[in-house]
């Protein structure tokens, strides 16, 4: 005390100076915590950025020819559904005139699906009919006032149509067929922004007579093109399958295949020859070779094969098994909304 009375001035710097130092080392301590949340949020949103581009294309030229291609394919497809819809004849006819109340309807409905369900049946296409849900299950016993009776009956018109170029395919059998609900698609379209929103549902969603197409392969676009939305589901070879997408795609009216599922069901093998049996064989195969066969070096005589007994020609068979699949396969018509106003397409 007596050191700092003979010194007032310099203790008194002193003092200030060890304020001050205290004082900068406070602040240092408050801007390092500062730093240290910089640093934090830096990283998460190199973190964010990282996550963004590996989920999205970099905006680079050769991404945006790829989307130009892509619009350029869209506005093709778009152009010349307008040019099949321009007169709507066709369809008119397809589709013919609709049920004009919810009785006459639910008697359409009811009359389709037993006719049908006993063609199938007949073609052994049918295990149990009365298990077969054709899409219109829910209106087993009524169609109500309410409900959008011209939409239901396009969508029988449709069903009818697909089924029956199923059934010349000739399928194993036929297992499920499954419909869009017809009045879902009213409300998204009453939405705020729904022109370019798609809805956000489960994939391939199904539920009873109703299911979902999954919307990045969907075809329609609110306010532009409209689509009715066909899930098949049936057994068979590979060959039904082709046969029956050939079909469609013969077809005058504008059917899109959007999906195809194949699961294995069965394989059905024949039963290789008996050793007893390898001796008549060589016998068959010597007749073959004495005719000019392919290990004789000449043109294949068919007289011979035709002279074979039932029993010989089953042998002469490849033992090859027989692929049974189960086929899901999501389809859409497509019209075009009934709105005259093309929708501007927003700048990508």
């Amino acid at each position: 005390m007596n050191w700092f009375k003979k010194n007032p001035l310099f203790c008194s710097t002193l003092l200030a100076l060890a304020i001050l130092i205290i004082a900068q080392i406070a602040l240092l301590f408050v801007q390092y915590g500062k730093l240290t949340d910089s640093r934090q949020d830096l990283e998460n949103l190199v973190s964010e950025r990282d996550r963004l581009l590996s989920r999205e294309p970099a905006p680079v030229p050769e991404n945006a020819e790829i989307v130009e291609e892509e619009l350029a394919a869209h506005e093709e497809l778009l152009n010349s559904l307008v040019e099949f819809f321009a007169d709507g004849a066709l369809l008119e006819e397809f589709f013919g005139t609709p049920p004009s109340d919810s009785s006459q309807a639910f008697f359409d409905i009811t009359t389709w699906r037993t006719q049908t369900l006993q063609k199938f049946a007949r073609a052994g296409m049918i295990r149990n009919p009365d298990e077969i849900n054709l899409g219109f299950q829910r209106h087993a016993s009524q169609v109500r006032r309410e409900e959008p009776i011209e939409k239901i009956h396009r969508q029988r018109i449709i069903v009818d149509y697909l089924l029956d170029r199923l059934y010349e395919a000739s399928p194993e059998t036929l297992v499920r067929v499954n419909r869009q609900d017809p009045t879902r698609h009213d409300q998204e379209e009453e939405a705020e922004d729904s022109r370019f929103r798609r809805p956000q549902t489960s994939v391939g969603r199904t539920d009873g007579d109703f299911f979902e197409i999954p919307p990045a392969i969907t075809l329609r676009r609110p306010g532009i093109i409209k689509t009715e939305g066909v899930r098949l589901v049936f057994t068979g070879q590979t060959e039904t399958l082709r046969n029956f997408l050939e079909d469609l795609q013969d077809s005058e009216y504008p059917i899109f295949i959007r999906n195809i599922t194949v699961e294995p069901v069965e394989t059905r093998q024949r039963s290789r020859v008996r050793g007893d049996e390898t001796e008549q064989l060589v016998r068959i195969l010597e007749r073959f070779e004495e005719e000019g066969g392919p290990t004789g070096g000449g043109e294949i005589d068919v007289s011979v094969l035709e002279q074979l007994g039932s029993e010989e020609r089953e042998r002469l068979r490849p033992i090859i098994g027989t692929v049974i699949n189960r086929f899901t396969v999501t389809i859409e018509f497509v019209t075009l909304s009934e709105s005259g106003n093309s929708p501007e397409i927003p700048n990508l």
